[in-house]
């Protein structure tokens, strides 16, 4: 298999700049999904890979820079854009402890529950309230 072309090597870059994933950029250039994966593959050696990486790379960059700007830029007026960039930007702080403490929370909740009313009658409160809220019954355990 060859590598791609020049004119493939060009409109890589329209497509990933402009949003596209490896899928729809297989399908603009007209080739599989798996031979854009090949192409990325600094060992191959495909003739025009170096060029296909790098302006894959770059377009992907530039419009991540686009993105995050139109956040920032969003930020001061929109408290969401702000608490969406803390929440990806600064996970450790602001995302993932909230999401652990409501875990922590909900597991304490099912022991005591288990602790007070036993195995098997915990087990039909879960049912019979998973069944009331349409969701599926959480584990006691």
């Amino acid at each position: 298999m060859s590598g791609p072309t020049e004119e493939q090597v060009a409109m890589t870059y329209a497509v990933m700049r402009a949003g596209g994933t490896q899928v729809t950029l297989a399908g603009a250039l007209g080739v599989s999904a798996r031979t854009i994966r090949n192409w990325l593959d600094e060992e191959r050696g495909y003739a025009n890979g170096p060029a296909f990486r790098a302006a894959y790379a770059r377009a992907k960059a530039e419009l991540h820079q686009d993105l995050v700007g139109c956040i920032t830029a969003a930020a001061p007026s929109d408290w969401k854009a702000a608490a969406w960039m803390l929440e990806r930007r600064y996970s450790e702080s602001y995302a993932h402890s909230v999401k652990l403490q409501v875990q922590e929370q909900i597991h304490e909740g099912l022991r005591a529950l288990r602790d007070e009313l036993g195995e098997e009658m915990s087990a039909k409160v879960l049912r019979v309230i998973s069944e009331a809220s349409g969701a599926n019954a959480p584990r006691t355990h």
